[in-house]
């Protein structure tokens, strides 16, 4: 079981890698779309990257309902802590 923490820290850094964003750019009110300059695309691609990296499994259909980082660190969240 991860920290909240710790799952920031990691969705946090595979982010960074992915797209070369200053990790300063993230806060958990970070919209995807408007702050950090992501589309469906992109965000697809981050979901999947977190997906394989995490052996996790966030549906893409639900990119819509993920919005800000913090959606994000709480659908981590969600999959590697409360479904184990």
């Amino acid at each position: 079981m991860l920290s909240k923490d710790e799952i920031k820290k990691r969705v946090d850094t595979i982010f960074v890698e992915l797209t070369g964003k200053p990790e300063e750019e993230l806060h958990s009110n970070a919209d995807l779309r408007e702050d950090l300059a992501m589309n469906d695309e992109s965000i697809a691609e981050f979901l999947n990257s977190l997906n394989l990296s995490l052996n996790i499994h966030i549906f893409i259909k639900n990119i819509k309902m993920i919005t800000t980082m913090r959606h994000l660190y709480a659908a981590v969240d969600h999959e590697l802590n409360d479904l184990s």
